[in-house]
């Protein structure tokens, strides 16, 4: 029987983008990430607008960050 031949393995690298780092590196832990999931939650049942300006003084995530959270609906982080 021939030896079994696999491919060479490939580096996988499993950082997160740059763009899901907090401020002091590290990437956006889940607290965090479900406090501007639940403003978000919060000002549509009350029917009041919640500045991004507020959230980040609240939880510490950027707004551009908060888009990316709000738009995966995702309260998780990306550990393994």
């Amino acid at each position: 029987m021939p030896p079994i031949r696999t491919r060479r393995s490939v580096a996988h690298h499993f950082t997160p983008p740059i763009d899901l780092f907090h401020q002091s590196g590290e990437q956006v832990k889940t607290p965090h990430r479900c406090g501007v999931l639940y403003a978000k939650a919060f000002a549509q049942e009350l029917g009041v607008k919640i500045p991004t300006s507020i959230v980040r003084k609240i939880t510490g995530v950027p707004r551009r960050i908060q888009s990316r959270i709000l738009v995966e609906k995702e309260p998780r982080t990306l550990y393994n």
